[in-house]
């Protein structure tokens, strides 16, 4: 049916007052979400952990919303979605620091709706996560802020000309970068930077001699 099973016979965790950190376990896992959802679409799950014949341990339930893994422009526009029915709104911000409530001001509007817009949003904001508090007691899944750019090549093979660049705009420091297959692929002639880089089989970053490109972030 639509229930996943793991059994781990004889993992033989030590109980946690004996060793806190070893008693700890997890499984870590992917599904290929079914056909047709489309973004705002929900669903929940949650899980039963049993320990021997022992009654099982009941998580929470887990939130989801299908949201869109494209990234937002630099400097460009994205709504995220509350995902959950309520009669209060409140959409709150941690940029690393920890969540405090937004105000219907700068690049934020919506605050206090199921969908906050975030205008002109600047790079920097990379790795803010955002979350709505609904009905003063429950939280919407969290919306990871990413920025990235695809290259195009529409006009010619420079880095640094932001008509080859789907958002036409460069990619900085804070920035995933992707190169599809096409029919020219950039050239680096100053140094630069962005946040990652995915290269399609076939495809080629060229840098120029002593200039350099330095990848920021990670792979992903």
């Amino acid at each position: 049916g639509n229930v996943a099973t793991w059994d781990f016979k004889n993992i033989l965790l030590p109980d946690s007052t004996t060793d806190e950190v070893g008693s700890h376990g997890f499984i870590l896992f992917k599904v290929k979400p079914k056909a047709g959802l489309t973004v705002g679409n929900v669903f929940t799950n949650n899980a039963a952990i049993y320990f021997d014949f022992n009654l099982p341990v009941i998580t929470n339930q887990d939130l989801t919303v299908i949201g869109s893994n494209n990234g937002i422009c630099p400097n460009g526009n994205v709504t995220y979605m509350a995902g959950i029915t309520g009669s209060s709104y409140q959409w709150q911000v941690n940029n690393g620091t920890g969540y405090t409530n937004l105000s219907n001001s700068g690049i934020y509007s919506g605050v206090t709706t199921d969908k906050l817009s975030l205008t002109g949003a600047a790079t920097s904001l990379r790795s803010f996560r955002y979350r709505c508090l609904v009905n003063g007691n429950v939280y919407s899944p969290e919306h990871v802020a990413r920025f990235a750019v695809v290259w195009t090549g529409a006009v010619s093979n420079a880095w640094s000309n932001v008509a080859n660049w789907d958002c036409n705009a460069l990619p900085d420091a804070n920035t995933d970068v992707t190169v599809p297959v096409r029919a020219r692929y950039p050239v680096i002639s100053s140094t630069t930077s962005c946040y990652s880089l995915g290269l399609s089989a076939g495809t080629t970053v060229t840098v120029a001699p002593a200039v350099s490109l330095q990848i920021t972030g990670k792979a992903n």
